[in-house]
């Protein structure tokens, strides 16, 4: 099916066409063209004929006509030149066709001829013969609108005017013998003269070509079916019709029909051409020749079915390059883009319209104005529209975006940019039509949102659509198109306990500047695709990097993605926001005293102190006072992993001897708590060199046994040397129950 597609905004074709048509129709009656062989043009949506554009004329040519068959029972309009090829080309009113038409009037006078100019050597012989007396036909004449070097000459017998044209040469070449025409002096500029500046000034071509074109395809096209298709059964020999429409139009298509004989069977049979059910064949692109219709039991001769010529209609819409008409009996001869070769000795019935126009051979033209009644569906129209919005519309510039229109089956790729509208004008009613647009480009930056249609503003989805008669769907298709996200990278401290901001984190391009930094956390745009180095700096000594980077950024379902910073490098893919978080882990020590005997001294007598090895600079000693119950105060981070050594210093001036018993590890299950008494939670150490595992946290402690003084009498009783004596021993005996002590740690401290 055929679609008339534009760019808007366009005229209202539809309306322009029913305009057009009506003026012709004034102009036809003001001209006094009253007759059923011109009927008038219809509004689209009625009836319709092609052939109003003829005016009348048995033959138009929008281009040139060349005659040079038998004889042309008719009139003939070429909106170029005209000229004969034969000596003497007869132009009549009636020969052995019908009489019973009128012919245009031009400037108020019937005319058989009307051309630009009258060319070459040939004559023509413009006699009106058989035409009623004393009527129009009888005084028909010939019109050029350039007259320049034409003269006219007085023929005799009859005192008629010979018109001769620049190309003749002698008396009996390029005449043009108007038998109408009284010769006077000034007949060419006062009768032959045209009064209009061309010969597409006498017509409405270009309006009533567009009408036709558009109610022939919706014609065609329309749904429910306006005309009958015929159907053909190919019994070899011939093709058989079984039935024919009296009701509207009936179509066959020439290349089914070429050459073969159509036999009528049945219903068929009784079927004649007439204005409501006329006869219309379809001629293909690509013919170049036209022959015989062959319809069984029809003849082109007088008193037979002469007369169904005027209800026969050959359709060449689709023709162009020139096309021979060969033996071709009845019907009209509608060929707008078309060249006509007429060249045969069987007579031609009809009226043509064409582009150029030439004939040869015997054969004659009888004029039968082509009387059908054509259905013009009533149309509506749709238009496209591409709309492009959004933050990154910017972005799209003047991209074209392409769309598939579906209508009536037949596919059209349409290519739109923001703001550009395509018109499918003239579609019938009830035409289906689907609009899908391809797969978007996404310019870079930008992100596609997605596309949605209105339809006069309403969502549609999916586009499916239905045209409505004397409507006009606007369809507006909308790409919102975002801006794309930054491309951020995030740098995260994990400490605990600890400050984060102690640590400067970087994120270092490739060419060793420092892109991202910051202290703690510190967040910045990167380009997507570049590695950049991560490192930390600063922070307390006692802390180290515990494992790989670890960087991931959301999904759009909400779900976290990895990317790899194994090597402590990361590269951010575009439009993305990835953190990488590094964790650092320090180890925890508490250190305790504990004091047994009756001494009077206790745990805060000692000081305790954790002094780091060498090889890591920023550590240093930690002392703590001595207690038996972990605090803020004797719980300290260290360096994980790095050896440490474990002592202890009397505070002030002891003035009873001790001993320290052992160093001990906790092993039991509470390291904030840790019960003393059971013995099976601690562990003897080597106080000189002990580490803490990352993230561990581990409880020391310092076991001293303080002996019982001797009580000594005052003055009298023992000597003193032998109260010496008795307490060194005494002493002694309390540092050797230390040593078994310390030995033997074998039940709960007393």
């Amino acid at each position: 099916m055929g679609t008339h597609e534009h760019s808007l905004p366009p005229p209202r074709k539809k309306l322009q066409a029913a305009l057009l048509a009506a003026l012709a129709v004034v102009v036809l009656a003001g001209a006094g063209v009253v007759s059923s062989s011109a009927p008038a043009a219809q509004s689209p949506g009625e009836t319709f004929n092609p052939f109003v554009a003829n005016r009348g004329f048995t033959v138009v040519a929008r281009g040139n006509a060349v005659l040079g068959n038998g004889e042309l029972a008719g009139s003939v309009a070429a909106f170029g030149s005209l000229a004969s090829t034969v000596h003497n080309y007869p132009v009549r009113h009636y020969a052995a066709g019908l009489r019973d038409y009128v012919v245009p009037l031009i400037d108020g006078e019937p005319v058989r001829i009307l051309a630009t100019t009258f060319t070459g050597v040939g004559n023509i012989d413009l006699t009106n013969a058989n035409a009623t007396p004393d009527s129009p036909e009888s005084r028909a004449i010939a019109k050029f609108v350039d007259t320049q070097g034409l003269r006219a000459v007085l023929a005799e017998p009859g005192a008629y005017t010979r018109v001769v044209n620049p190309a003749s040469t002698a008396d009996y070449e390029g005449n043009l013998d108007a038998k109408a025409l009284p010769y006077t002096q000034d007949v060419i500029q006062r009768r032959v003269q045209a009064d209009l500046g061309s010969v597409g000034a006498y017509f409405d071509v270009d309006a009533q070509l567009t009408q036709a074109d558009q109610c022939l395809s919706a014609m065609y096209g329309a749904q429910p079916a306006v005309v009958n298709n015929v159907g053909l059964t190919d019994t070899g020999s011939e093709l058989v019709v079984t039935s024919f429409d009296d009701t509207r139009p009936n179509v066959l298509s020439y290349a089914a029909i070429a050459g073969r004989t159509i036999k009528r069977e049945g219903a068929a049979v009784g079927y004649v051409p007439s204005a409501q059910a006329p006869l219309v064949i379809t001629v293909p692109a690509g013919t170049t020749r036209i022959g015989r219709i062959n319809i069984e039991g029809w003849s082109a001769n007088a008193g037979e079915q002469q007369s169904y010529a005027r209800h026969i209609l050959l359709d060449l819409s689709a023709v162009t390059g020139t096309v021979t008409m060969d033996e071709l009996e009845l019907g009209a001869i509608w060929a707008p883009r078309a060249n006509l070769s007429y060249s045969s000795g069987v007579t031609a019935n009809g009226q043509w319209f064409a582009n150029n126009v030439t004939t040869a051979g015997g054969g004659a033209i009888n004029h039968h104005s082509f009387l059908g009644e054509l259905p013009c569906p009533r149309t509506g129209d749709l238009s496209l529209t591409k709309i492009v919005s959004g933050d990154g519309a910017a972005l799209v510039g003047d991209a074209t975006f392409t769309f598939d229109v579906t209508i009536d089956g037949q596919s059209h790729a349409v290519s739109l940019a923001d703001g550009e509208s395509r018109l499918f004008a003239d579609l019938p009613a009830g035409t289906r039509v689907s609009v899908a647009e391809r797969p978007v480009t996404v310019p870079e930056g930008a992100v596609f949102a997605g596309v949605d249609y209105r339809a006069d503003g309403t969502l549609i989805d999916p586009v499916a659509l239905t045209i409505v008669a004397d409507t006009h769907l606007a369809v507006v298709a909308t790409n919102t198109f975002g801006l794309e996200a930054d491309t951020l990278l995030t740098l995260v401290k994990d400490v605990a306990p600890g400050n984060p901001a102690d640590w400067t984190l970087t994120a270092t391009a490739g060419d060793g500047h420092p892109v991202v930094t910051g202290a703690g956390t510190a967040t910045g745009p990167v380009t997507a695709g570049v590695t950049y180095a991560l490192t930390e700096s600063g922070g307390p000594a006692e802390y180290v990097q515990d494992g790989a980077w670890r960087c991931t950024y959301p999904r759009d379902d909400g779900t976290l993605a990895a990317v790899d910073a194994s090597t402590g490098a990361v590269v951010v893919p575009r439009a993305t926001h990835v953190t990488c978080t590094v964790t650092n882990v320090a180890a925890t020590l508490t250190v305790l005293k504990v004091v047994t005997g009756e001494s009077g001294l206790g745990p805060a007598d000692w000081a305790l102190t954790a002094t780091p090895g060498a090889g890591v600079d920023g550590l240093g000693a930690t002392t703590v006072a001595g207690a038996t119950t972990p605090t803020s105060g004797n719980t300290f981070p260290l360096r994980p992993e790095h050896q440490y050594a474990l002592t202890e210093q009397p505070v002030g001036t002891h003035l009873s001897p001790s001993l320290q018993v052992a160093v001990e590890r906790y092993v039991g299950p509470a390291p904030h708590a840790p019960d003393h008494t059971t013995r099976s939670h601690w562990e003897p150490v080597d106080p000189s060199a002990i580490t803490v595992d990352r993230g561990m946290h581990e409880v020391y402690r310092f076991v001293t046994f303080v002996p019982t003084p001797l009580a000594l009498p005052a003055l009298g009783g023992i000597g003193t040397s032998s109260l010496v004596m008795t307490g060194g021993a005494v002493t002694a005996a309390g540092l050797t129950v230390g040593v078994v002590l310390h030995r033997r740690r074998t039940r709960g401290l007393t």
